[in-house]
């Protein structure tokens, strides 16, 4: 038993044959981990949402690559690919190559090798029947979690493992940040408001291309205008959010902008998802609209891995006038 409970986002594919959760719920149990795994009904939306709640992502690929229309990548295939670009560990147990189906479809058998073929040199476990996964986790999970430490939960009555909240709140000390953020909260705009919000800036993003089942990643640099920016990050802060949430409303914006100029690009794609602003976009946001006096950092709610952002007035006066402006 670990001293830490873990939440795992698991990933199996619906098809039979294929590892199914409810069997395995005794042994995730015993290994410390809180699985959470998506009905069948649910879009990808949701399972994002699911997904970015976890502090790991397990996936299970057996014999099958089930495609979806009309992009013909698979809910795994893009669980995956979601969990890397937000930096989420990956614990992979792949079937063994001499167990596969030779005897499928030459396309789903070269999506599903494509799909496999983004774990080389990394597979977690691998395993030959589905009766032997138990057993199998017991041995290599403990090893995953010590090499991609995660803060998870400790255990209720575990004297060995110090609080998890205990340490994070310790990164400032709220005597050297709270003047500066009273300052944020009285500073005014000095601006031109309406100006600024439609000065055009260029942004760099991420996303994956899909081409015949194969997953890239690409980088681009296009313009937004500041109140696009703002409409999809100070707007959604009512009168805090995280920024694990502000991210979802930028990722939506971006595949909403950009994903008919991607495919325009890359012709040979025929699916453009997981659209994320790069780092350095991100700090150049951030760095705006704190020095703007929009918005402030929660200092008692965010952590080490998890930023809080709270609206200032200022910011609510901005977001005000940026409704007003697209009506």
């Amino acid at each position: 038993m670990t001293d830490r409970l873990y939440r795992v986002y698991i990933s199996v594919a619906p098809a039979p044959g294929e590892p199914r959760v409810e069997t395995l719920l005794p042994a995730l149990l015993k290994l410390g981990i809180v699985p959470v795994w998506p009905e069948r009904r649910l879009g990808w939306g949701e399972r994002k949402s699911l997904i970015d709640g976890c502090d790991y992502l397990m996936l299970f690929s057996g014999h099958t690559y089930i495609a979806r229309p009309p992009s013909g990548v698979s809910w795994q295939h893009r669980e995956l690919n979601h969990a890397v670009i937000r930096r989420i560990p990956v614990f992979s147990g792949l079937l063994a190559d001499e167990m596969l189906d030779t005897s499928v479809q030459d396309e789903v058998m070269a999506r599903l090798l494509s799909f496999r073929s983004q774990f080389e040199g990394r597979t977690s476990m691998v395993w030959s029947e589905r009766k032997d996964i138990p057993s199998l986790l017991k041995s290599t999970w403990p090893v995953f979690i010590k090499r991609y430490p995660a803060s998870g939960w400790v255990r209720a009555g575990s004297v060995s493992a110090v609080p998890v909240f205990e340490e994070k709140t310790q990164d400032a000390p709220a005597p050297v940040i709270q003047p500066d953020t009273r300052r944020e909260d009285e500073e005014s705009i000095d601006m031109d408001l309406e100006g600024w919000l439609y000065t055009q800036e260029l942004f760099s993003f991420r996303c994956h291309i899909y081409i015949g089942g194969n997953c890239q990643v690409v980088e681009q640099n296009l313009p937004l205008t500041w109140a696009d920016v703002c409409e999809a990050f100070v707007t959604q802060i009512s009168p805090k959010a995280s920024e694990d949430r502000i991210m979802r409303e930028l990722s939506e914006l971006l595949e909403e902008r950009f994903t008919e100029s991607t495919l325009a690009h890359y012709t040979q794609a025929h699916a453009a998802a997981d659209f994320a602003f790069t780092e350095t976009s991100m700090r150049k946001i951030r760095l705006k609209l704190r020095r703007s006096g929009l918005i402030r950092k929660d200092t008692h709610a965010s952590t080490r891995h998890s930023q809080v952002w709270i609206i200032t007035p200022a910011g609510k006066r901005l977001s005000s006038l940026s409704e007003n402006l697209a009506d």
